[in-house]
C-alpha cells in the first residue's frame, strides 16, 4: 500500500479500499463524509480499536468484516441498516448515528458491550429479549426522538447511568429501571408526576437525577417519595416550577443524605431555610443575592454565573 507501515492514526475521506490499502499498525480510523462502500473481510486488520464510518455511510458490513481488536465503532447520521450477525458489531462501545431506527435483537449486540448511544431518530421498543445477553452494559444513551414504553426488566441489571431524550414522557413502573442504576438524566419533555414512577423510589443505588425543562410536577411530592433512595446526593432541575420556600419543613423534607442541588432557571423564593446538609448549591445567575441568609452563604459551597466581585461585595456588607 501508499500508507507506512508505522501509521497508527488515519481520516480519509471517499477513497476506495482494498485488502491492501491500510497498513496493520492502523489503531484509529475515521471517515469524513462522501465514504459509502460496504464493509467486506479483509479490508480492516487485526489491531484497529476505533472506527468512525462518516456521516454518509449507509452500506452493509458484512460479518467477520471487523477486526475482534475494535474496541469502538461510531456510525454517522445516514446509517439505518439492519444489524443481523452478533459478529460484526465492536466489543465495547457503540454509537449510532441519527437517522437509525431498526430493531435490536438479541443476536443484534455482542455480549461484551459496555456502552450504547442511539440517535435522534431511534424509536424502537426494547423488548425483554433484545438486550438480556448484555450484561456489561454500563451506558446507556436514548436520542431525542425516543418516547417508547420501558418494558419492565428489559434494560440489563448492569447498567449504571442511563440517560433519556428530548421527548421520553412514560411512566416508569417497578422494574423497569436497572437496580444498580446511580445516574438518571430525563430530556426537556419529561413530565410524570411520582405516583407515575414507582421504578425511582426503589432504585437504592441512585445517586443522581437531572429533569428537562418541562418538568413541573410537584417538587415536594417527588422528594418525599425517595426516602428509601439512601445513596442519593444530587437533584438537578433546568426549570424550577415552583419556589423552594413552598417547603414549609424543608429541612425535615430532604434527606440528609442530599447534599448537592441544581436550578439552571426558575423561581427560587426564600432559600435561606436550607438544611446544613447542602453542601453545593448551584443556582442560576439572575438570582437575587441579597435574599439569601449569610450564614447559608457561609457554610455552602455555592455556584452561579454571577460576577464573583458582587458576590464578594455582598459578604462584605
Amino acid at each position: 500500500g501508499l500508507l507506512p507501515n508505522s501509521l497508527e492514526t488515519l481520516t480519509i475521506s471517499n477513497y476506495v479500499l482494498t485488502k491492501y490499502s491500510l497498513p496493520s499498525s492502523l489503531t484509529s480510523l475515521t471517515f469524513t463524509n462522501g465514504f459509502n462502500q460496504p464493509i467486506t473481510p479483509g479490508i480492516f486488520k487485526e489491531g484497529l480499536k476505533t472506527l468512525n464510518l462518516g456521516a454518509t455511510f449507509n452500506s452493509k458490513i458484512y460479518p467477520f468484516s471487523l477486526p475482534e481488536s475494535l474496541e469502538e465503532l461510531v456510525f454517522g447520521e445516514f446509517f439505518n441498516q439492519d444489524i443481523p450477525e452478533i459478529n460484526v458489531i465492536p466489543k465495547n462501545e457503540l454509537v449510532f448515528g441519527d437517522l437509525f431506527n431498526k430493531t435490536i435483537t438479541r443476536e443484534s449486540l455482542p455480549s461484551s458491550l459496555e456502552s450504547l448511544t442511539f440517535g435522534k431518530h431511534y424509536n424502537k421498543t426494547i423488548e425483554k429479549s433484545s438486550l438480556e445477553t448484555n450484561t456489561k452494559l454500563t451506558h446507556l444513551t436514548f436520542g431525542d426522538k425516543f418516547n417508547q414504553p420501558i418494558i419492565p426488566n428489559s434494560l440489563p441489571s448492569s447498567i449504571v447511568n442511563l440517560k433519556f431524550g428530548k421527548k421520553f414522557n412514560q411512566h416508569l413502573p417497578h422494574g423497569a429501571l436497572p437496580p444498580k442504576i446511580k445516574r438518571l438524566k430525563f430530556g426537556k419533555y419529561f413530565n410524570q408526576p411520582i405516583s407515575n414512577l414507582p421504578a425511582i423510589t426503589n432504585c437504592q443505588s441512585l445517586l443522581c437525577i437531572k429533569f428537562g425543562a418541562n418538568y413541573n410536577e410537584s417538587i415536594a411530592e417527588f422528594i418525599k417519595a425517595l426516602s428509601n433512595c439512601k445513596k442519593l446526593y444530587k437533584l438537578c432541575f433546568q426549570n424550577l416550577s415552583e419556589p423552594l420556600n413552598i417547603f414549609s419543613n424543608f429541612k425535615d423534607l430532604l434527606q440528609s443524605n442530599i447534599t448537592v442541588i441544581k436550578i439552571s432557571e426558575g423561581n427560587l423564593g426564600d432559600i435561606s431555610n436550607l438544611p446544613y446538609s447542602i453542601q453545593e448549591l448551584i443556582i442560576p445567575e439572575n438570582y437575587n443575592l441579597t435574599t439569601l441568609n449569610k450564614s447559608i452563604i457561609s457554610t455552602i459551597y455555592l455556584k452561579w454565573n454571577v460576577s464573583l466581585l458582587n458576590y464578594f461585595k455582598y459578604l462584605k456588607k
